[in-house]
């Protein structure tokens, strides 16, 4: 039981912190995109992925929750990562890091 409210805890935070990294991207915010300021900006993907996991292991816990939900959620988390993973490797631009482009 311990352990369920922890995890319930921990993916409300992760959620919350993926989600502001959301808003910082969209309305061209950079405090909101970086954890600390001595540090890098996080990838809008990255955030994205980070909610979709967050959503996923809260709707886990969820008795009435449908597994199909959580394994959608994870999976396209999974998908993310992957893209991700194939432009590093490949050294091609996918257009991930583009899906949101905020002009100043």
């Amino acid at each position: 039981m311990r352990y369920r409210r922890a995890a319930a805890w921990l993916s409300i935070a992760v959620l919350a912190l993926g989600a502001t990294v959301c808003v910082g991207w969209l309305f061209g915010i950079p405090a909101l995109q970086q954890l600390h300021p001595s540090l890098t900006s996080m990838k809008l993907n990255t955030a994205v992925a980070l909610v979709l996991l967050a959503a996923a292991l809260r709707l886990s816990l969820m008795r009435s929750a449908s597994l199909a939900r959580v394994r959608i959620g994870a999976g396209l988390a999974t998908a993310i990562a992957a893209a991700a993973l194939l432009e590093d490797a490949l050294g091609v631009n996918l257009g991930i890091d583009e899906l949101v482009r905020v002009d100043p």
